[in-house]
């Protein structure tokens, strides 16, 4: 099976870092082994791009594999967050990610995701700013 340049990328990244990226909330068990299935990265990329669960050889791996991502995904997520609340500045995120020789979408992604939790924050803030104005007018007006 051939793979392409992105996929290698990534594979590279998520077995080189199995052990660092461990919890996810999720689990995969349902995966089918078999002696004579495919290689856990031929899983994995179908898996990935085509949704296709087949038998693996090399299950272990493979589950390894998925949690790693999904652990990655549960960790975007939340350094995006600290972002958004400057509890996480960017220069500990590029250094933190150079330690796991993390692809440069992973950066892009913490980015992405801190732009929309930050424009979240933004709005909720205006809203908390506006029901405390309405309700200090409302106090005053009493008196």
């Amino acid at each position: 099976m051939k793979f392409s340049e992105n996929f290698e990328r990534d594979y590279k990244f998520y077995y080189n870092n199995i052990h660092n990226f461990t919890f996810s909330g999720s689990e995969y068990s349902n995966m089918i082994s078999d002696k004579k299935g495919r290689t856990a990265k031929e899983c994995f990329h179908l898996l990935d791009s085509r949704g296709k669960k087949l038998p693996c050889q090399e299950i272990i791996l493979l589950r390894m594999l998925l949690n790693c991502k999904a652990s990655v995904n549960l960790n975007i997520k939340m350094w995006a967050q600290g972002r958004a609340e400057y509890t996480l500045s960017l220069e500990e995120l590029k250094e933190m990610l150079n330690d796991y020789c993390a692809p440069s979408w992973v950066l892009e992604a913490v980015e992405n995701q801190k732009f929309k939790i930050s424009k979240q924050l933004t709005k909720n803030n205006f809203n908390l700013q506006n029901a405390l104005f309405n309700a200090a007018e409302e106090l005053n007006e009493k008196e």
